[in-house]
């Protein structure tokens, strides 16, 4: 009868840990480099999306998907399609491992071309400290405590260059896991450092309906 008990316990507790961890989720991360073959150490700007919900990004919606073969859609929705059901505004596909040459003036605050290698990844872990990262959670996840729908990010020590006398850096003070931005707009001279990170909450000029959080 005792041997039966520990059988059941330890099944319960399996019970418990699977529901606990729920079902695995899949992401496709855009890993940023600098050149055409994706080498090298990562540099620039990246992204992390979740495979098969509608999410809101900078007035838009878009929904990623994945076929057999790991080949990864991302499809843009207008903003009021909360649902993605309507019709797309555009789609681009990508392979997984693959590099690609991507263009983020329309899409991002700071005017970017680069190249980015494609890989899927289930249920990642963060081990990685960026100079800034947003976040983005689902509209009912107040807390920003469940799976993150996406993430863009900075690589640390990141410069965004308009001219030679306006850029901009992006990195991250370790000791307090702080991301900082130094904007120079008119030389080296101009120059000045604010800190670039914000609590669980909602941005409304940029997620008009999903929680965010920024960090390094």
């Amino acid at each position: 009868m005792i041997k039966i008990n520990n059988i059941l316990l330890s099944l319960a507790v399996m019970v418990l840990l699977m529901q606990n961890y729920g079902e695995a989720l899949t992401y496709v991360n855009m890993v940023p480099y600098l050149n055409p073959t994706c080498s090298g150490e990562s540099s620039g700007l990246g992204y992390s999306w979740v495979v098969g919900q509608c999410l809101g990004f900078k007035g838009n919606n878009f929904v990623v998907s994945l076929d057999s073969h790991n080949v990864s859609t991302i499809a843009i929705y207008q903003g009021k399609d909360e649902q993605c059901s309507g019709a797309q505004q555009g789609s681009r596909t990508f392979s997984n491992g693959g590099c690609y040459q991507v263009n983020y003036q329309n899409t991002e605050q700071w005017y970017y071309n680069g190249w980015v290698k494609i890989e899927v990844v289930e249920d990642p872990t963060n081990t990685i400290i960026y100079g800034y990262r947003e976040t983005v959670y689902a509209s009912t996840d107040d807390h920003c405590q469940d799976d993150y729908q996406m993430y863009f990010y900075y690589t640390n020590n990141s410069v965004f260059k308009y001219s030679n006398d306006n850029y901009y850096v992006f990195y991250c003070q370790p000791d307090t896991y702080t991301p900082f931005e130094i904007d120079c707009e008119n030389g080296p001279t101009s120059c000045f450092t604010t800190p670039n990170n914000s609590p669980c909450g909602k941005n409304y000029n940029n997620w008009w309906r999903n929680y965010q959080v920024q960090s390094c």
